[in-house]
């Protein structure tokens, strides 16, 4: 798939986000939250998980009393940390890249308490890559390290599958006011690498994969 076919859906998801013309009992809001994520695949050696923000908003369009679509717009950071040896120290260097991140929910409420809903929900997201550094050793006696960009280095979109749980809790039942607690995983299905450092590690994908708990606000 090439980058104008993505940017074109792109634009259509972020309209289709927020138009709401057509919407019946609808409610928008904003979240804010912290991921775990890594990046299996890409050079030997040991690695651990880096963890991250995400904040952004969201528009549910609620179609009956069990089932509704969710499109959302957030900012969230992704990555790694390599674990290198030398001289008998260990040395952290992580790779932190950052995107703009839209998945389209599908959403089912099995159970209704009135004032708590318990959810879950699953669908695709595409991914449009902002930023993203990694750091890289320079003096191995030191152990100091330069930050390099990784424009250029890594993919500008990536996509995948995203599912998890979602409680919401009403606050204020006659303006439909509530909170939400969201746990969920996603799972990048696109290799990011733009560049083969390592020919030898060819048939191994580097992909994004993180885990998310976020506390929005509906409105």
């Amino acid at each position: 798939m090439n980058n104008y076919r993505i940017n074109y859906i792109f634009l259509v998801l972020i309209t289709l986000a927020f138009s709401s013309a057509f919407s019946y009992s609808n409610t928008g809001g904003f979240k804010i939250g912290a991921n775990v994520s890594s990046l299996p695949g890409g050079e030997e050696g040991d690695q651990s998980s880096i963890r991250g923000i995400n904040c952004g908003i969201f528009y549910n369009y609620q179609f009956c009393r069990f089932f509704s679509i969710q499109p959302e717009i957030y900012f969230t950071s992704k990555g790694k940390e390599d674990i290198i040896l030398s001289l008998g120290a260990h040395n952290n260097q992580p790779t932190v890249i950052y995107y703009m991140e839209m998945p389209i929910l599908a959403k089912f409420t099995f159970l209704d308490h009135g004032s708590l809903k318990y959810n879950v929900f699953g669908g695709p997201y595409v991914s449009r890559f902002i930023t993203g550094v990694t750091s890289i050793p320079y003096d191995q006696i030191t152990g100091e390290e330069e930050e390099l960009k990784l424009r250029g280095k890594v993919q500008d979109y990536d996509y995948g599958l995203t599912f998890g749980l979602q409680l919401d809790i009403m606050v204020i039942d006659f303006r439909r006011w509530m909170v939400s607690v969201d746990i969920r995983r996603t799972i990048g299905l696109k290799n990011i690498d733009t560049e083969l450092t390592y020919p030898w590690l060819k048939d191994r994908r580097n992909s994004t994969n993180s885990a998310m708990v976020s506390l929005g606000y509906r409105f």
